[in-house]
């Protein structure tokens, strides 16, 4: 499903703001988180458990952020989400193009090609 498909614009976005705005305050974040999980499973629930690993490590991260303000451990936290976040980034975006020109330069030097697992 994709932003400006008849499904995304005239069932999901509807339904979603629709019960969204009759739940109370207080459940309308947990409304749009699961909401936003459901869309993004939609066009392929293979990464959606990266995905809530990467929800979760952000949250307890916020959380230990806010628990810390104003003191040092608040920025070893922050440097340990911004990095937890960069090796996500890393090995889901870029694992491959680093396998594909491994295995350029393991083709000059003769050796065997690494081979990689995909989802």
């Amino acid at each position: 499903m994709v932003f400006s498909s008849p499904v995304f614009l005239l069932v999901f976005l509807p339904a979603t703001l629709f019960f969204t705005f009759i739940l109370p305050r207080r459940f309308q974040n947990i409304m749009l988180l699961i909401a936003s999980l459901f869309f993004y499973a939609w066009g392929g629930a293979s990464f959606t458990l990266i995905l809530v690993a990467s929800i979760t490590i952000n949250y307890i991260v916020g959380r230990q952020i806010a628990i810390r303000e104003g003191r040092k451990g608040a920025k070893v936290a922050l440097i340990v989400g911004v990095v937890l976040n960069l090796l996500l980034l890393g090995v889901f975006k870029y694992a491959n193009f680093i396998v594909d020109n491994l295995n350029i330069v393991f083709d000059w030097i003769h050796l065997e090609p690494v081979k990689m697992n995909t989802i």
